[in-house]
């Protein structure tokens, strides 16, 4: 039994001391400097947003730098602020805003909003943005994250690895 005990705390150790760690994720999105030549057409991003309206302008004004014909589709979640006309504000043309309808029983908020979405989107690929994580975060590690990202035939995004 002790022999257990010593092999088991050896592997913890190894492990730990790997200078690979496994553990780690290190994917990121290469950088081309073609964010606004590169044509998303293929791809749709959906918002749910309520009472972001600190916040909407600056995230709308990110995507629509990433490139040509993304199409953006906020769903104002029954917002009590000013969220639908800061975003209307930005004056996008490939912007949907989606009023969103009371919450029927069996649904959550976010979710309710994100189907409510769904059913406009015709294009082949689908981001779901969690409101704000993405773009302010990301686009901050490598500008253009999204132009970096090539739309594949067969409808998958390609990372590459550091």
């Amino acid at each position: 039994m002790e022999w257990l005990i010593v092999f088991g705390s050896v592997a913890w150790i190894g492990l730990l001391l790997l200078p690979w760690r496994p553990w780690g994720a290190r994917e990121r999105l290469e950088v081309t400097g073609l964010a606004s030549e590169t044509d998303f057409a293929k791809i749709a991003v959906l918002i749910p947003a309520r009472n972001e309206e600190e916040n909407v302008q600056r995230t709308l004004r990110a995507l629509r730098d990433q490139g040509r014909d993304l199409k953006i589709f906020l769903i104002d979640d029954q917002s009590i602020d000013h969220t639908k006309e800061k975003a209307q504000a930005v004056g996008l043309k490939n912007l949907t805003i989606v009023n969103g309808r009371e919450l029927p029983d069996g649904w959550t908020g976010k979710l309710w909003a994100l189907e409510q979405g769904r059913k406009l989107v015709t294009s082949g690929l689908l981001l779901l943005l969690d409101w704000l994580l993405l773009l302010l975060d990301a686009c901050r590690f490598a500008h253009g994250c999204f132009s970096s990202a090539t739309v594949e035939s067969r409808g998958g995004l390609r990372c590459s690895r550091l």
